[in-house]
């Protein structure tokens, strides 16, 4: 990876961060920004990190690639046309495949340019210290390191060993700051470690969190900044991530800690979306049941994505992403679930085959609607999972399990002499973050031997290894960690 594909020019990040969430793709900056002119106030604090929200909405990000699409397609979800390569590539996890090569490239190379960004914004912190008066520099932090974490991490599930199959296998390179050189692969635990610790120093600088007294909306002024704090990193969505992190490490007990954390203030701060606001049959439904969001981006262009990839109306056959109705009775067993009337109301008939428009990620009649424009990153349901898969308890596991099936229109699950909440959570787990870009790392999590596939009429099952749970490092990382070793070496 060269350097000029790691950084972002900060005039970029300064110039991105004046402009609002509308036109944000429009940003074209005439001058060069210094470092220290960006970060010599508080707004330009605030403007490098609001950059860095804005480009995690990138197409190679959680915009498409790590959101509804690409990781999407690999955890089965969709009935890939053939006649669309690159899909079916992915589908097939055919990772020496040219265009898919060039997919994961792209994730790769944008992740770490966003670090690489967020340690100069952390570096800043301390070296201009004096800038970030009152809560400023807690918040400003606390965020950034929470950020550098998600990132960490995600390109941890993606191209990192089956953990839960070898600890210690080495993973990936872990940037705690700036670096012109590669650094090294880390065991597996060792990467781990580390993005823990970042979310353990960013949750107790961000117990200054105005979302902890005063919940998600705190400010009546539109003009704040940090009004809505569920666009944020804020402290609860650090507890969650942190669950998430803990669990997929094996640390059950520490894994319900956190999760226990935002569950104590999930009614009042996070509360279950309402069947009546879900409802197909009015003008705005909140497919995206939005209540629920811990954290999510600000992405206008919702729309588009929903157009170029599931939009029967925009998209030709061949890349259009349908989901087979066979496949969807088998994750939605009860009609009274109201997320499957929500995302797929719509039949459609391919090649003989059944299947459903996925209209989750559709415009609203009202486009000026706050969750019109929401990208789910971490919804508070996970919460309820991960205290159901890690309470020591079977029968206070399904407690928690029970608390979302109450509140999606279905039968509360009872306990059995042989019962594995895990084996419960599957079905459900699976289907609350449909296009939310979690499948495929739950599976290998796990290290499921075989998982559904997306296209057959039947239950066939795709054969899973470490060959396709591990993507290969890029070329240019490889091709760049042996040019930084001989200049080490010089």
């Amino acid at each position: 990876m060269k350097y000029k594909n790691i950084i972002i020019s900060l005039a970029l990040i300064f110039a991105l961060g004046c402009y609002s969430c509308d036109n944000w793709l429009d940003v074209k900056p005439d001058d060069k920004v210094s470092e220290e002119e960006v970060f010599s106030s508080i707004e330009g604090f605030r403007n490098a990190l609001n950059a860095i929200y804005i480009e995690m909405n990138a197409a190679d990000l959680y915009g498409k690639s790590l959101g509804s699409e690409l990781v999407e397609v690999m955890g089965q979800r969709y009935n890939v046309n053939t006649e669309w390569t690159e899909m079916t590539s992915v589908m097939e996890f055919q990772y020496k495949s040219s265009s898919v090569i060039r997919r994961f490239e792209g994730i790769w190379t944008s992740a770490y340019a966003l670090i690489s960004n967020i340690n100069h914004i952390l570096k800043n912190c301390e070296e201009r210290r004096e800038v970030l008066v009152g809560d400023n520099y807690n918040l400003i932090k606390g965020e950034a390191l929470a950020l550098r974490a998600y990132l960490h991490f995600d390109l941890f599930r993606l191209f990192g060993p089956v953990y839960s199959s070898d600890t210690t296998a080495v993973s990936l390179p872990f940037y705690p700051e700036f670096s012109f050189m590669a650094n090294e692969l880390l065991p597996g635990h060792e990467f781990l470690q580390l993005v823990t610790a970042d979310l353990e120093t960013a949750g107790k600088l961000l117990e200054v969190d105005p979302i902890i007294q005063k919940g998600p909306s705190w400010s009546e002024d539109m003009y704040d900044q940090n009004r809505n704090r569920v666009s944020r990193m804020n402290y609860y969505a650090v507890q969650l991530l942190r669950a998430r992190v803990e669990l997929y490490a094996g640390h059950k007990k520490q894994a319900l800690a956190a999760a226990v954390k935002v569950i104590g203030v999930q009614e009042d701060y996070f509360p279950f979306t309402p069947a009546s606001d879900v409802s197909a049959g009015t003008d705005n439904p909140d497919r995206l049941f939005s209540s629920e969001l811990v954290f999510a981006l600000e992405n206008p262009q919702w729309a588009t994505i929903y157009n170029s990839l599931f939009n029967p109306e925009n998209v030709k056959l061949e890349n259009l992403l349908l989901v087979r109705q066979n496949k969807l009775d088998a994750l939605f067993t009860e009609d009274r679930d109201y997320r499957y009337k929500a995302w797929f109301p719509q039949e459609k008939t391919v090649g003989g085959v059944a299947c459903r428009v996925f209209h989750k990620l559709a415009d609203v009649a009202n486009v000026d609607l706050k969750f019109n424009i929401l990208l789910p990153m971490l919804r508070v349901s996970e919460a309820y999972y991960i205290a159901a898969e890690c309470e020591e308890n079977p029968a206070e596991g399904l407690k928690y399990l029970n608390s979302v099936l109450n509140n999606r229109g279905l039968e509360s699950e009872k306990k059995e002499e042989s019962d594995d909440v895990t084996d419960k959570n599957e079905g459900y787990y699976t289907s609350d973050f449909f296009g939310e870009g979690q499948l495929f790392f739950y599976y290998k999590r796990l290290n499921e031997e075989r998982i559904p596939d997306a296209v057959s009429d039947w239950e066939n099952e795709v054969r899973m290894t470490k060959t396709e749970y591990v993507v290969p490092l890029p070329e240019s990382e490889i091709k760049y960690r042996d040019m930084t070793n001989q200049d080490k070496a010089q």
